[in-house]
């Protein structure tokens, strides 16, 4: 699950529920509406191309928490990956 999303080892000094609900936390806070006008404000660096990024990554972070390690791991829709 080397995905960026699921903890592939023992954190130290937490669970890994608890590294992966901050990882969702982060996400959702990072591509919230207000955060994504602070970053880009005063929109003078390339609004027309920062400003449709930051909404796309808001739309995943949207439905991060659907993401879960049975959804990523289900291949079931590809063509010949059962075999």
């Amino acid at each position: 699950m080397y995905d960026v999303e699921h903890c592939v080892f023992r954190p130290l000094r937490m669970t890994v529920e608890e590294l992966e609900a901050g990882i969702t936390r982060a996400w959702e806070a990072t591509y919230s509406l207000g955060d994504i006008a602070r970053r880009l404000w005063p929109f003078n660096r390339r609004p027309w191309l920062g400003f449709p990024l930051n909404l796309g990554y808001k739309t995943y972070a949207d439905r991060y928490r659907r993401f879960t390690r049975a959804v990523m791991v289900d291949n079931s829709d590809i063509p010949g990956a059962g075999s």
